[in-house]
């Protein structure tokens, strides 16, 4: 048979990306739908070339049952047509959503990533395969714009994750694949759930990309696609200058707690985008929050040309500049444990102000908060388990409020349809009124991120695009009331 374009193509994105390497097993998943059919029989026909095996997985979600059943009956013969292993693999998905407060779709998305891993161990693969395609990026950089994002989120998804995905069909339009399946004769089955205008993207597939096509860019797609790999390649970029950046002018030593000085005659030679991203790195290394506004402070001290006293930042951690160096360090030592916890500020028409990172004693209750930041996405099992909620930390500013709930109060709470009162909310908890007024919000900029220990807002959730996790923890009341430094 002769080599299809679309196969041609694929093949040539493949090795030009170094997606997969000679002798590699691939796990690929399958879903039935239009997408997956055509990567499974695109991967099919060029894994003799490739030297590349290949296994086929799919999962039951137990959403649509009717519909499912044919889903998997033809994924397994397809499977079997092609002389490939099958798996399968029926899901939770709603008890898990329910039990983890997710939206039935996040819930599905974790599920079934869990199991291909867990698939791709069991064979001993290297990586998995999915079909996300040009127009998934496309719809995928403009949800983050909706939600806010920065520019490792505008760069979208990734031809090979972190996590060994592969996206083979990243640069592809759907339209080519469907006009692939019809050409080969290959069956495939349409998901309902597509096309229901309760999921966000769904709204953004049938009608905002519609709209921006008819009246505003009749190539929006690949515009947005063209958008999202520039600051992919350019984040790439950065990132790796300003790693090298780092070693040049910043003295780290590493002990407990650490110390860091920026050399400012070497920091200032730099442009002003790695200066921004040095110092951004250094607060991060020192367990603080670099915010905007926080490293344009450090950056406008390092070119004042006279030294000065130190800034006193949360967690511990004093800033200052002397002898041509912005130095960082704990004087006595980081502020974490029992008996050495910063109050939280009383605030005007609130409990507390977090102005950072660190532990923070709630001087009304004896509870203390924890707030942290991580470069690492939590397992799927921190999701699971505890009391820790994890937000995009690129989508808040400080400080941080924590309060009792106050009349009128709304949120998205995740996995829910849309806005809805706090109060309504913690009624369908199950939670008495007289109880309700121990419930702590957490806020930014007036917006509610979660109730602590309940439920996050939608709108903060964890996505693929996040590159910077905020941890939040509020503990149980603690014996010591005593505070130190909040900075």
């Amino acid at each position: 048979m002769t080599q299809h374009i679309l196969e041609k193509d694929t093949e040539e994105y493949i090795r030009r990306h170094g997606l997969v390497k000679a002798g590699d097993v691939l796990v690929v998943g399958v879903s039935g739908g239009a997408d997956s059919m055509a990567l499974l029989q695109v991967l099919a026909r060029l894994a003799p070339d490739l030297n590349l095996g290949l296994v086929v997985a799919t999962v039951d979600h137990g959403l649509r049952p009717a519909e499912t059943v044919r889903e998997i009956a033809l994924v397994e013969q397809t499977a079997r047509e092609l002389g490939l292993d099958f798996f399968v693999k029926a899901l939770p998905v709603r008890t898990y959503a329910e039990k983890h407060g997710l939206s039935l779709e996040e819930a599905a998305r974790d599920l079934r990533y869990d199991f291909l891993a867990e698939t791709a161990r069991q064979v001993g693969a290297r990586c998995i395969g999915v079909a996300h395609t040009a127009d998934d990026q496309a719809e995928g950089v403009l949800l983050r714009l909706i939600r806010g994002t920065g520019r490792a989120g505008l760069g979208g998804m990734k031809p090979l994750s972190d996590l060994q995905v592969i996206r083979p069909f990243l640069e592809i339009p759907k339209q080519r694949l469907l006009e692939y399946l019809a050409q080969r004769g290959i069956p495939y089955l349409e998901d309902s759930s597509n096309s229901d205008p309760v999921y966000l993207r769904n709204r953004v597939r049938h009608i905002l990309l519609p709209l921006l096509v008819e009246k505003f860019n009749p190539a929006i797609r690949a515009t947005l696609n063209r958008t999202a790999t520039i600051f992919r390649d350019e984040d790439t970029v950065l990132d790796t200058l300003a790693e090298q950046g780092f070693l040049q002018v910043v003295d780290w030593q590493e002990a407990d707690p650490p110390q860091a000085g920026i050399k400012i005659g070497e920091l200032l030679l730099l442009p002003l985008a790695l200066q921004r991203r040095v110092v951004e790195k250094v607060l991060l290394r020192m367990g603080s929050a670099p915010s905007f506004a926080r490293v344009e402070e450090l950056i406008a001290l390092a070119g004042s040309g006279r030294n000065s006293g130190d800034l006193h930042l949360h967690h511990g951690l004093r800033v200052g500049r002397r002898e041509g160096l912005i130095y960082f360090y704990f004087p006595q030592g980081r502020v974490v444990g029992k008996g050495r916890l910063p109050e939280a500020r009383p605030g005007e028409d609130c409990e507390v102000v977090l102005p950072g990172v660190g532990v923070y004693l709630l001087p009304q209750s004896g509870r203390q908060v924890r707030v942290s930041f991580s470069d690492q996405l939590p397992s799927p099992k921190e999701l699971r388990e505890g009391l820790t909620e994890f937000l995009d930390a690129e989508l808040i500013t400080f400080p941080l409020e924590v309060r009792s709930p106050r009349p009128g109060d709304q949120f998205y709470p995740l996995g829910g349809k849309g806005h809805k009162k706090v109060a309504a909310f913690l009624a369908d908890l199950k939670i008495p009124v007289r109880e309700r007024g121990r419930e702590m919000i957490l806020t930014s900029n007036g917006r509610i991120l979660a109730i602590l220990g309940r439920r996050i807002d939608h709108n903060f959730r964890l996505t693929s695009a996040t590159r910077r996790v905020m941890a939040v923890l509020m503990d149980d009341p603690v014996e010591s009331n005593t505070s130190g430094e909040s900075g």
